[in-house]
């Protein structure tokens, strides 16, 4: 299961009688390929101790990996479809943050230029995947909007 959080904010005790926290929400996953709506926007009521989905979103096969990029507006997830079946990669998917709701719009998928991508971290400009099978780092370019552009560079690691 993935998880990722894009904004938690928490006070650090000092004494003084504070309000109690607020409701936290975040994404979780799915990574059984075979689940339609694989990403769960969640919440965490600390109140009650209590999480509820709120919503779920299809558009991505087992994204047991998910990364919300550093401005919060996308959520970046791994993908087990291959989309290379000579070297059989697997993908990575983006999803623009509608930031009203939180709620999901597919944009787009590419290559992680790799099999069994099992990490994604995103920067301001690049999306690095890890790539356990294969053992490849990518970085993906992103575009303005957030769209996954073309990889930049694909690593391969030597020896077992």
């Amino acid at each position: 299961m993935g998880l990722a959080i894009p904004l938690v904010l928490t006070a650090c005790g000092s004494g003084e009688k504070k309000d109690p926290p607020s409701p936290v929400k975040f994404y979780a996953s799915s990574s059984d390929g075979k689940v339609e709506h694989s990403i769960y926007l969640c919440e965490l009521d600390p109140q009650t101790e209590s999480i509820a989905v709120l919503d779920s979103f299809a558009g991505a096969v087992g994204p047991s990996y998910l990364a919300v990029s550093p401005e919060g507006n996308t959520l970046y997830t791994v993908d087990n479809r291959s989309v290379d079946p000579e070297n059989k990669s697997q993908s990575v998917n983006a999803f623009r943050i509608k930031q009203e709701d939180l709620s999901l719009t597919y944009l787009n998928n590419q290559s992680s230029e790799g099999r069994g991508p099992c990490h994604v971290y995103a920067s301001q400009a690049h999306l690095f995947v890890a790539n356990y099978s294969s053992g490849h780092a990518t970085s993906i370019a992103l575009a303005s909007n957030g769209e996954l552009a073309l990889p930049t560079a694909a690593v391969s690691a030597e020896g077992s």
